[in-house]
This record gives structure tokens, sequence and C-alpha cells, in this order.
């Protein structure tokens, strides 16, 4: 539950890109800077509903990782203690 209260922000949206009847945009992390696509339109919407929902995942994934690692700032005293964990290379 409280990894689901960490993911509760408002992501930034990208510019949309359109191919046809399909268009994505990339949507960032604020606290992270992370982006990651999303369907904005397809022919059939269940398949943008199942997509979305496994790149949102995915998203929150990396961007839970990169939190954990950023909040070694206060435990940690090694040289990367406090940083995304290179997960912004």
């Amino acid at each position: 539950p409280y990894d689901h209260q960490k993911l509760q922000t408002s992501l930034k949206q990208g510019v949309e890109h359109v191919s046809g009847a399909v268009a994505w945009r990339m949507v960032i992390d604020p606290r992270t800077r992370f982006s990651y696509p999303r369907l904005t339109r397809h022919p059939n919407v269940r398949v943008v509903e199942k997509v979305n929902a496994i790149l949102a995942r995915r998203h929150g994934q990396l961007s839970l990782a990169a939190l954990e690692c950023k909040a070694t700032l206060y435990t940690a005293t090694h040289p990367a203690a406090g940083s995304l964990g290179d997960y912004d290379a």
C-alpha cells in the first residue's frame, strides 16, 4: 500500500505522436524525470487499456526503484547516496 501511495503523482504529458489510427505520448514523472510511453489512440479501446496498464506498471517499477535509491540520502554514506541510482543515466 505504501508503494502505491508513492506512485500517486500527476504525470507531465508529452507531445502526442500520431501514426494513422494509432497515437502515443511520453509521460514524465516529475520527481525522477523518467519518461515512459502511453498509448493515446488505437482502434480498439481495450488494447489501449491493456497496453497502458502494462506500461504504467513498468514505469512505476522504475520510479519506485529510483526513489528507493534517492532515499539512501538519509541512511547511507556512500558517494551515490541520494542519487537515482543510475536509473537516470
